[in-house]
């Protein structure tokens, strides 16, 4: 059918030409929020912190389980600190210099992309390259479109037909029961992130950053975007992972990228990667390019 390319928090960690600076890797976002935003992220119990400065993962279900009613507020300010990078647009950076090596050997069109991050560098980069981006569900067969699976949400993806005004004398407050389907997905840009943010009293779509990675927001938007890569996956001829730890928990992810029939590839931590592929692919189709892209840009260009 195609290739697909899926990005995790150390492909924007590591790439190059992002302002303000890198993201930061999961093991390093609650002390990036906590810095950022004093008066929420910054403001929780003591051992609340320890979870998350721990493990991210264990903090963020202590909240969604037992105090979900911040979760909102939370989720807010995750979105406006996603929403600020952006590349320099030099195209220096490596998510640039991917796409304009597939664009100039006319093999952007045998390729869709995918992420589990938050941020919109990979937009940025395609739309620097004079490419449309396509958000799914349904992958796009347009030969000036590129498909973007986001697989958890995105900071600039906004429930569509509902309003829930956030303001002076209003309170709107919901726990982890109240979900908001919406009619799809408004897809914003990133400097309107903060605003929609001011005045609107839901998040942005975005999972949380949890076990099961639950859904609150566009619920059945964001699971249609998941099947549609899962369906894709199945049928790729290669399937490139760059810079996302194998994680079997998250079973929508990893269950399909161990039975698909094509060609595995990964960039990332190998004692990891060998470890799980051992485990769990069903094939020996797997290959460790390199730990980090900055390190075998060339071995990946050698194999698009």
């Amino acid at each position: 059918m195609g290739n697909i390319v899926l990005f995790g928090a150390g492909a924007s960690n590591g790439t190059l030409n992002v302002l303000p600076e890198s993201p930061p890797l999961g093991s390093g976002l609650y002390p990036k929020l906590a810095e950022a935003f004093p008066s929420t992220w910054g403001i929780l119990p003591a051992p609340l912190v320890i979870k998350f400065e721990s493990n991210f993962e264990d903090g963020m279900d202590e909240l969604w389980q037992n105090h979900s009613n911040v979760v909102p507020n939370l989720m807010q300010d995750t979105a406006r600190f996603f929403a600020r990078y952006r590349l320099d647009e030099t195209q220096g950076d490596y998510y640039s210099r991917l796409i304009l090596y597939l664009q100039q050997a006319k093999k952007l069109d045998n390729y869709a992309f995918s992420t589990i991050n938050y941020e919109c560098l990979i937009e940025h980069a395609l739309n620097l390259a004079g490419r449309k981006v396509c958000y799914g569900p349904e992958y796009s067969t347009n030969s000036d479109i590129s498909t973007l699976w986001k697989i958890h949400g995105s900071c600039n993806f906004t429930v569509k037909g509902i309003t829930a005004r956030k303001g002076e004398g209003i309170d709107v407050r919901y726990t982890s029961g109240a979900t908001f389907h919406g009619s799809g997905i408004d897809f914003i840009n990133p400097t309107q992130v903060p605003t929609y943010c001011a005045t609107n009293a839901l998040y942005p779509c975005m999972s949380l950053y949890a076990p099961g990675k639950p859904n609150q927001m566009a619920r059945a938007m964001i699971e249609s975007m998941q099947q549609n890569w899962q369906l894709y996956v199945s049928t790729a001829d290669k399937v490139i992972v760059i810079g996302a730890a194998p994680y079997p928990p998250d079973t929508h992810i990893w269950d399909h990228i161990a039975n698909c029939p094509g060609h595995l590839y990964y960039i990332g931590d190998e004692e990891k990667f060998i470890g799980w592929a051992r485990n769990r692919r069903k094939t020996n189709t797997f290959s460790h390019i390199g730990d980090e892209i900055a390190n075998c840009y060339r071995n990946l260009k050698a194999i698009l």
